[in-house]
């Protein structure tokens, strides 16, 4: 069998020396010296092997070559479009609205992309620029309002004070006349007592009016700071010892359950606890001794207080009504309910100053709950007293 003759070793440039060893081509030194340096040649090599080995090598150097261009293609058309948007995007969550994606942008979708950015941009601005004129003008005309409350506040405060004194007169001479008839021995007669009663009840009518006014009035203007510490249960003994007379009129009976502490002005809390139970043994039922049950449970960050009684309860659709000023319930027994209809109005005014809210529901057996919702946080004082 005969062998192919191997062809003679090739001498090989100082150029293709690196790229061959990288290559992986066996090289051997060819024993001439060029320059002082030994020439390498490829071991037992044909001419075809070397061709097969450089265009490898050529293919190879062609493909790193390409992947560097479409790398810098990449991140030129790409990651650096993509990267001005995400800077553009940081700077708007950083607050600084005014911004637009910087440089060009060579690919089409990512210059709608960045288009589209750049138009949301604008409507986050112009938005934020109509809150700040909304918020102002807001602001101005609550200041406005709290100005014009502190004003009315304090004209009904000087009315009711001024009211006063009139009434005191009125009182006076009637106490007057009658002294001065009994000392001339005039004998009054049922026609002059039935005018003299209507007189009296007409001035404590008025009287009752202005106080209750004058205590409306006081809730914001001399309410105290809401920083107390207030045990309801507390108060409710108190208000049950200031009611006792009228406890013992009706045959009452107050039913205490567990009570909370929350923060706010003590005198405002024992105020509108003792008006509450007030109506409730204002409004019983006939026919049955009034029983107030008082207890209260948690909803959230806030305890719900309830008041309820076994009374002849609210009628449909005054539930609302009744926290208006002057507003007094005529329920369908048909009687003329005594009070001058500020009670209510009074507790709705003390709770919201509270922070919280007030409302009345009706209970199965036809009575009256009603229910203060008060935070047991510290409330926020008040605009209307912070505003000088």
């Amino acid at each position: 069998m005969t062998t192919a003759p191997t062809a003679p070793s090739r001498p090989l440039g100082r150029e293709l020396l690196a790229a061959l060893a990288l290559s992986g081509i066996p090289l051997v030194a060819s024993g001439t010296a060029l320059g002082g340096t030994v020439v390498l040649a490829i071991e037992g090599s044909t001419t075809a092997a070397v061709v097969a080995g450089v265009v490898c090598l050529a293919l190879a150097v062609v493909a790193a070559v390409t992947t560097r261009v479409a790398h810098r293609q990449v991140v030129s058309r790409v990651v650096e479009p993509l990267g001005a948007i995400a800077t553009a995007a940081h700077r708007i969550e950083q607050g600084v609205l005014d911004v637009r994606v910087e440089g060009e942008i060579p690919v089409d979708e990512l210059a709608e992309i960045a288009a589209a950015f750049d138009a949301m941009a604008a409507g986050v601005r112009q938005r934020v620029t109509d809150l700040d004129t909304a918020h102002a003008a807001s602001e101005e005309a609550r200041l406005a309002l709290a100005r014009s409350n502190r004003e009315l506040e304090h004209f009904a405060y000087a009315a009711s004070h001024d009211l006063q004194a009139p009434l005191r007169t009125v009182a006076g001479f009637i106490e007057l006349l009658d002294q001065h008839l009994a000392d001339q021995g005039v004998e009054r007669d049922e026609r002059y007592t039935h005018y003299r009663d209507r007189i009296v009840a007409g001035t404590l009518t008025m009287h009752q009016l202005i106080d209750g006014l004058l205590r409306y009035s006081r809730v914001h203007s001399q309410g105290g700071a809401l920083d107390e510490e207030v045990d309801l249960g507390a108060a409710l003994g108190d208000v049950g010892d200031a009611l006792v007379a009228r406890l013992d009129q009706v045959g009452g009976t107050i039913v205490p359950g567990p009570l909370p502490t929350v923060w706010g002005n003590a005198l405002q809390l024992r105020q509108l606890m003792q008006n509450l139970v007030d109506n409730a043994l204002k409004y019983h039922h006939p026919a049955r001794p009034p029983v107030v049950r008082v207890d209260a449970e948690r909803d959230h960050a806030a305890w719900v207080v309830s008041v309820r009684d076994n009374g002849v309860g609210v009628p449909a659709g005054m539930e609302d009504k009744a926290f208006q000023m002057f507003k007094r319930l005529h329920p369908t027994t048909g009687r003329t309910d005594e009070g001058i209809g500020m009670g209510l109005a009074l507790c709705r005014r003390i709770a919201e100053r509270h922070g919280g809210t007030i409302w009345i529901e009706h209970e199965p057996d036809g009575g009256t709950a009603v229910r203060v919702r008060l935070p047991d946080d510290p409330p926020p004082i008040p605009t209307e007293e912070l505003d000088p």
